[in-house]
């Protein structure tokens, strides 16, 4: 030991050479360090050489994201389902730069996959500079409801599109991707870590996407493949991807047996009518969020880029915190009383309602509700609401009626389609009434 300190220099010995040597290790573990950090965040200038293939391009995301690669000056493929579509449209208008290519593809079929690979492999011969520098998988369909009222058509659509699809495209595109050493960008969900009800399915097809991404980054990285998964948050009303939630609930109460329809009574409705708002078909436009935008570019464009990237807000964040933290009994009240959509369920036997505490009159009249439970054999029920609008007509009902009950006779006005169907037949009830 004596001879190894002989060797150090007496200055470094002292407590000022000690002092030296810790700030200037110091200094260099941070220099070092920022410097790390720095060319791992960098990006590559980007160039027309770069190309991106980007699918389910039609609006959204996907439209968003071709849009704005082909802004920084990347040659994209737009991959979209409606070759003729507004957003096909859009996109075609700026094929005169040679930089925006737009093909058409189905990335349930399998021809459909094979054509648009051959496309982009024509394309790479023709223009020798370019280099396959991503796929972003991005095509997707989400379908609202919970697992019982799904017909075997919307559960195949989703896995199929979601899951299966990506799957197929990314598998044809892995020989190109390999040899330009590019990288697969697939875009996931909150939903895959934290499933929410009414999104089951859509939950667990981006479940999976995950875990084949996170298996597929090990064995593509000794290839030179970077693959990369991207929680985008929600966007909802900039895309169209619940542009057909009217067709699908249709699709599923057409679906139903009487006796569901019995059980679940109007909760089936309420929970729709909750997001039939939703269901419109939007002019694709770019997102309003720039700093979405940002990740997907960095995504492509960083020399070495994260393996997940997550878009959302710090209170999306400290909530996932709770739900993966909190005992399972509190996860799941906590997450039906924040998802808006709780079933209530209909007590056996007859009850009238009560009239709000506050005077009825003028056009409010009929406007307040009357429930009715009425139950069908010992494990049915339905729940039956009387609007006073087409469904009962009420005679007499004193306008200044307050916290009393009505006294009345109900009788049946103009059943709607559902009601004949299930042959309900309302019987007259009567309550005495309370005055003020």
């Amino acid at each position: 030991m004596g001879n190894i300190f002989s060797a150090i220099p007496d200055w470094m010995i002292s407590q000022q050479g000690l002092s030296t040597v810790v700030w200037f290790v110091a200094g260099a573990l941070v220099s070092g360090s920022g410097h790390y950090l720095y060319w791992c965040r960098a990006l590559e200038v980007a160039s027309a050489q770069h190309m991106v293939v980007v699918t389910g391009c039609d609006s959204g995301l996907g439209f968003s994201v071709a849009l704005h690669l082909h802004s920084l000056g990347l040659t994209v493929v737009a991959a979209c389902l409606d070759a003729h579509g507004s957003g096909a449209t859009k996109l075609k208008a700026l094929a005169g730069l040679n930089r925006m290519h737009v093909l058409r593809l189905d990335i349930r079929d399998g021809a459909s996959i094979e054509e648009a690979v051959h496309e982009v492999h024509l394309l790479l011969q023709r223009q020798r500079e370019l280099k396959l520098r991503a796929l972003v998988n991005n095509a997707g369909v989400m379908v609202f409801g919970e697992f019982e009222w799904l017909t075997e058509r919307l559960i195949n659509q989703q896995v199929e599109v979601n899951l299966l699809g990506t799957m197929r495209i990314t598998k044809a595109f892995c020989s190109l991707i390999r040899h330009h050493e590019g990288r697969i960008v697939t875009v996931t969900s909150h939903c895959a870590s934290q499933a929410l009800p009414g999104l089951s399915v859509y939950g667990a097809t981006k479940a999976a996407l995950k875990a084949w991404s996170d298996a597929l980054r090990v064995e593509q990285a000794k290839y030179g493949v970077k693959v990369i998964t991207l929680v985008p948050g929600s966007f909802v009303m900039q895309s169209n991807i619940l542009a057909h939630h009217d067709q699908h609930t249709k699709e599923m109460d057409e679906s139903m047996t009487p006796t569901d329809k019995l059980f679940f009574g109007d909760y089936f409705q309420r929970f729709n009518s909750y997001l039939s708002g939703l269901s419109e078909v939007r002019e694709p436009t770019l997102i309003d969020d720039s700093t979405l935008l940002k990740k997907f570019e960095h995504a492509i464009l960083a020399h070495r880029p994260y393996a997940h990237y997550l878009h959302a807000p710090y209170r999306y964040v400290f909530y996932h915190f709770l739900l993966n933290t909190m005992p399972v009994w509190i996860r799941d009240k906590l997450v039906v009383s924040t998802t808006c959509m709780k079933l209530r369920k209909p007590p056996t036997g007859v009850e009238l309602g009560v009239i709000p505490p506050y005077p009825l009159s003028g056009p409010c009249h009929n406007l307040f509700k009357i429930t009715l439970y009425l139950s069908y054999a010992t494990t049915c029920h339905y729940l039956y609401v009387i609007d006073g609008i087409g469904k009962v007509e009420l005679e007499e009902v004193n306008p200044h009626l307050r916290g009393g009950r009505v006294e009345n006779h109900l009788r049946k006005t103009t059943p709607s389609s559902s009601d004949r169907d299930l042959n309900l037949n309302l019987p007259v009830l009567s309550s005495q009434a309370q005055h003020d």
